[in-house]
């Protein structure tokens, strides 16, 4: 087979926790800001150290209070039982901040509200992309790996994800062209069209480890800065747990030899470097997304008034919209904070 073209070894996303305490006054506001974001059904600005986070109206699981900001998810609780805040970093932010500036981003916000402690690494996802070869449900035959737990999900006749394993380990191959396509993460391809050899029209290929708590103290990995200096480590620890191998006429599958594409992608090299692009182009498109509603509600308002031309379109619209309004008694400031909330949200 020829030499695969690797797009990056990143970490995907990255959950940690912290201990200290929360203040009184800062639980009763949390409280009291939760109960105004529900009466409104709409997040609620949060001011974090100059920072704007928006306060969900619903907390998550053992955590009562969920503040979001695009990736960055911050649960807070008041209850000793549980770490004082538990994090969540996603994949666009990773990428468009890089994993250490973000991390620090994340950390200073945490512990001016009171979790102060080291951060324990909770879960990770490193993941690899490549071009140049295509996984087949033949292929996945020849995984030898300790996991009972194995899935194999296909479109059509095409295999697309092939899952082995759950928590604390957990490893997937799976099409990552078709995943972006049907979560609109469209993102992802600045960071590929970064790396020189990238083919918009051939599918990229991922290959993915999922590790928990528990494996990351195995691997001596403990803390957040343990595990971002050694994403490299956890995903050749994944690659050597769920290892795809050559079939052979051995019945000791342990001796078929390692398939190259294991191979190379140990040889992958981990990019934590910030991709500012993406988190631009991750706006454009919401923008564009608008652009062309707009547009589908202009080319409505022209054929119900029977307009051929567009300028003329447009001036009926304004004053259409306007109509509209004040018929509905909507407040469009209102709406506007509204929508922008729901966005940071995201």
């Amino acid at each position: 087979m020829s030499r695969l073209t690797i797009l990056g070894l990143r970490v995907d996303t990255l959950q940690y926790s912290v201990r200290g305490s929360l203040s009184p006054d800062l639980a009763a506001y949390l409280h009291e800001q939760k109960h105004e974001a529900q009466d409104r059904e709409a997040p609620l600005p949060f001011l974090v150290d100059g920072t704007e986070l928006m306060l969900q109206p619903k907390g998550r699981g053992s955590y009562p209070w969920l503040l979001k900001l695009g990736p960055l998810d911050i649960q807070l609780t008041d209850s000793a039982k549980f770490p004082t805040a538990y994090v969540r970093l996603g994949a666009r932010g990773l990428l468009s901040e890089g994993a250490q500036d973000f991390f620090e981003t994340s950390r200073r916000l945490v512990a001016s509200l009171g979790a102060h402690e080291e951060p324990q690494a909770s879960r990770v996802d490193v993941a690899v992309d490549f071009q140049g070869w295509e996984f087949t449900q033949g292929d996945m035959a020849g995984m030898v790996c300790p996991a009972n737990k194995r899935a194999l999900y296909f479109g059509g006749d095409q295999l697309q994800t092939a899952s082995f394993g759950k928590l604390p380990m957990m490893f997937r191959a799976y099409d990552k062209t078709t995943e972006i396509r049907e979560k609109r993460l469209e993102w992802w391809r600045v960071a590929w069209a970064a790396v020189d050899g990238f083919d918009p029209g051939e599918r990229v290929m991922r290959a993915e480890v999922e590790v928990g708590r528990d494996v990351l103290k195995q691997l001596g990995i403990p803390t957040v800065g343990d595990v971002l200096e050694n994403a490299n480590a956890i995903l050749g620890a994944g690659l050597r747990w769920c290892e795809l191998r050559v079939p052979t006429g051995d019945q000791t599958k342990k001796r078929w030899p390692v398939h190259p594409v294991w191979e190379q992608l140990r040889e992958a090299a981990y990019l934590g470097e910030p991709l500012p692009r993406v988190h631009e182009v991750a706006d454009l498109m919401s923008e564009d997304e608008a652009k062309a509603r707009a547009y589908s509600a202009l080319v409505a308002l022209a054929a119900h008034r029977d307009l051929s031309d567009l300028d003329a379109a447009l001036a009926a619209l304004g004053p259409g919209l306007k109509e509209y309004i004040g018929r509905g008694g909507r407040d469009f400031g209102v709406d506007r904070e509204l929508r922008r909330r729901r966005m940071l949200s995201k």
